[in-house]
């Protein structure tokens, strides 16, 4: 019975041993693939602020354009309006 006790401690050491080594293993794919998904953010980041400029320049555009359909649909509302208040005075 003895024998069987000291073996099973002796099992357990290794494979926690085992467990140990995978452990570390892991831990140091897991370093190195951070690494490199930090270079990756970090090219995204300066690729996307190359694209600022033109973001920019489109959103601009989208305003202006906001704003020249807004003015238009202002005068075509007061006519409209303009034209029934008329109609009911009379």
């Amino acid at each position: 019975m003895e024998i069987l006790a000291n073996f099973l401690v002796i099992l357990l050491y290794m494979l926690l041993a085992a467990l140990l080594i995978i452990l570390i293993i892991l831990f140091i794919k897991l370093i190195q693939t951070t690494n490199r998904l930090n270079k990756i953010v970090d090219d995204l980041e300066f690729k996307l602020k190359t694209l600022n400029g033109i973001f920019g320049f489109i959103n601009g555009a989208t305003n202006g354009l906001s704003h020249i359909s807004d003015v238009i649909f202002d005068k075509i509302t007061k006519c409209t309006s303009k034209i029934f208040k008329k109609e009911r005075k009379d």
